[in-house]
């Protein structure tokens, strides 16, 4: 039997049982109060907020900001990447999960944090230098593919030249009866049988011709002081815009929220502590006049390449040393632990915010996307690479070819190199005679007179068929220094 006994502030509910009467005490109107007031049933102190009762609105927002904001496994990459375009920290209105931690780690391992970041992650690349003949992992991968996609982002493929040519005096009569399969292994068919079918693995090349880096003259200057000076304007006016929020979500209640901004608020504030050194001899060449030429793919088997050649000192900080000196704070080690404790503090409040629900869980999903609405505009990958391009004054040329076999893409590769070394294709073409035989052609060598002897038919007409799908690829790619589709 149910008794209440007493009304008032509190509803006493007695249950009668025997011989014991248990009393449970349940807060006047609190079964009353809507949905949208969330957990706490708080009423907005001073602003009045619309009452819903339509719960699973509320219950899906609030979780939607845990898992929109979970960090990723390549944040440390992207944010190192970023950093080295950029010069700062390039990190977004309200940060992910995870990204202020990282931050303290970037602070307190330094190059050790970017060495880990650049060989740990799906976005490691390779290099090898066609020039030098070393082979290492790339050193700036994450802005190198940055820099990859917004140079290449309107560039077309074009179909290598697969036709074998007219024959000259350098091809043997027999060469002129044969028709090409452009496969990986550059095999050869009689014209008058019907080819059997191959595997052809397309690959493709994209060419990036760097120029040398523009002096900065005083028009480039003014223009890049004047930027700075907009930069901290609209810096010092979003510090208090983001104050101004922070105190409307306290005065409709939505403390959840307005602890949020606040912490971003500080975020920003700690950000502007941190600062990125360049390296000395950055964007410089060590070695006088002598141009670059490397190659840089996920790895020996694949099936998209990039190839920069021109200007060495730009090529040769991209892809193989470090952008960033140093990362540094007037605070040392205790912005480190500061962002630390923030990190926990915005756990605290995203789990806060899900479990209050209601209105607080709505405007905190509201301020993930303007987060994200943010960041896709102010820290969108291409925009940072299109601006180090602009500011360091670099322009680009590109050239896109799709190749029908592997081995006229490297013959291209080593002709456009100094053909000094050839040691750095080994893990791509196996050595053989006909590959060195064949690589001399294309240096215009003598070959020697043992080699040729050791070739079979067959080589032969493997190495004047690689030699002719080689030079025209060359010919086509004659204009890449000239000015096509300069970025």
């Amino acid at each position: 039997m149910i008794y209440v006994l007493k009304p008032g502030q509190f509803h006493s509910v007695a249950f009668l049982t025997k011989p014991f009467v248990l009393f449970i005490f349940i807060p006047m109107g609190l079964g009353d109060r809507p949905d949208s007031y969330g957990t706490n049933g708080a009423t907005p102190p001073v602003l009045p907020v619309t009452a819903v009762n339509i719960s699973i609105i509320f219950e899906w927002a609030a979780l939607l900001p845990l898992a929109i904001y979970l960090a990723r496994s390549r944040l440390p990459h992207q944010l190192v990447g970023q950093a080295a375009l950029a010069g700062f920290l390039g990190v977004g209105l309200f940060p992910r999960l995870g990204v202020l931690g990282t931050i303290a780690d970037f602070l307190q391992q330094d190059q050790e944090f970017l060495d880990r970041a650049s060989s740990v992650s799906e976005m490691r690349r390779m290099v090898w230098d066609a020039n030098w003949g070393s082979v290492f992992p790339c050193a700036n991968g994450a802005a190198a593919m940055m820099l990859n996609t917004h140079i290449l982002r309107n560039v077309k493929i074009q179909l290598a030249p697969e036709q074998i040519p007219k024959s000259s005096s350098k091809t043997p009569p027999h060469s002129s009866n044969l028709r090409h399969d452009s496969n990986s292994s550059g095999s050869t068919t009689p014209a008058n049988k019907k080819p059997a079918p191959n595997f052809r693995r397309y690959q493709t090349l994209h060419i990036l011709h760097f120029s040398d880096s523009l002096p900065k003259t005083g028009p480039l200057k003014q223009r890049i002081t004047s930027c700075y000076s907009w930069v901290l304007f609209f810096e010092v006016l979003g510090l208090m815009v983001l104050l101004g929020a922070s105190i409307i979500c306290i005065l409709y209640g939505l403390y959840g929220t307005a602890a949020a901004v606040f912490l971003t608020l500080l975020f920003r504030v700690s950000r502007q502590l941190i600062t990125i050194e360049r390296p000395v001899g950055y964007l410089h060449n060590n070695e006088g006049e002598l141009t670059g030429c490397m190659l840089m793919a996920l790895h020996e088997n694949a099936s998209t390449w990039y190839l920069y050649v021109g200007s060495r000192g730009t090529i040769d900080t991209v892809l193989n040393k470090t952008m960033i000196q140093s990362i540094k704070s007037p605070l040392n080690g205790w912005l480190a632990h500061g962002l630390r404790v923030l990190e926990v503090l915005q756990l605290i409040i995203m789990s806060y915010a899900a479990a209050q629900k209601g209105w607080d869980g709505i405007a905190l999903l509201c301020l993930i996307l303007v987060a994200w609405i943010f960041d896709r505009v102010v820290y969108n990958d291409q925009r940072i690479a299109g601006l180090w391009l602009q500011r360091e004054g670099i322009t680009v040329k590109t050239q896109s070819l799709k190749f029908g076999g592997r081995t006229p893409m490297i013959g291209l590769i080593y002709a456009l190199s100094n053909k000094q070394v050839t040691c750095w294709m080994d893990g791509i073409l196996c050595p053989s005679t006909r590959r060195t035989v064949w690589l001399q052609k294309l240096a215009s060598q003598n070959v020697a007179p043992e080699l040729e002897q050791k070739l079979s038919q067959r080589d032969k007409e493997w190495v004047n068929l690689n030699e002719r799908l080689t030079l025209a690829a060359l010919d086509a790619t004659k204009d890449i220094g000239n000015g096509t589709n300069a970025v």
